[in-house]
């Protein structure tokens, strides 16, 4: 039996596989690791706002120490945070691709999804200002949004699901590989880390 993934492990495995796009993640793994998420830009983004107020409100007063320090727990907030940010999005679009293979899907949806994000990001500012003047592009933004949350709500879904039982062509399923007859078994490998190659094995 391949050993459960919890709160800590999650964190580990998720830099681990950094740039594993071809191997598996189990639902546990993916959760653990989006609370990590949840939960380090949160702190981040509320120090970064509660810094930035004090900062604000102290350069105001007159009071030049406490703005300076305020400042500097900004910039440190928000400079983490911006950093973080870049850091983890390969990471990330690996896991929920390897999600994906964990439950025996394709890594379509997810490219899909990112290509939308990063174009509806570049394209919404200027489609914006001139839509407010051509009905036809009104239209588009309506449509491409509708897709948007369509993939986004689908991908939701996906990531809720249980692993496929069985082996798959991305890794070991959690009920173990099924051998030929007259084949003996090979070491559990842990199944985020047996398309990267390691040699470790892993036993429940």
């Amino acid at each position: 039996m391949e050993k459960r993934v919890g709160f800590g492990r999650a964190f580990l495995l998720f830099w681990k596989n950094y740039f594993n796009f071809k191997g598996r993640a189990r639902r546990a793994e993916f959760w653990w690791w989006t609370l990590w998420n949840f939960l380090i830009f949160s702190l981040l983004g509320l120090s970064s706002t509660i810094s930035f107020f004090y900062w604000f409100a102290n350069s105001f007063d007159g009071h030049k120490t406490a703005a300076l320090n305020s400042a500097i727990i900004f910039m440190i907030s928000a400079g983490l945070y911006l950093f973080l940010l870049v850091a983890t999005l390969i990471p990330n679009i690996a896991l929920l691709i390897r999600r994906f293979h964990d439950t025996g899907r394709k890594m379509t949806v997810p490219i899909c999804f990112i290509v939308a994000t990063i174009s509806y990001n570049f394209i919404n500012p200027m489609v914006r200002t001139d839509a407010q003047h051509h009905g036809v592009l009104w239209i588009f933004v309506v449509l491409f949004l509708l897709i948007y949350v369509a993939l986004a709500v689908y991908i939701f879904v996906i990531t809720l699901l249980p692993s496929q039982p069985e082996d798959n062509k991305y890794g070991r399923g959690p009920a173990g590989k099924k051998f030929e007859q007259g084949h003996a078994p090979t070491s559990h490998k842990s199944y985020s880390e047996s398309a990267t190659g390691s040699h470790h094995t892993h036993y429940e």
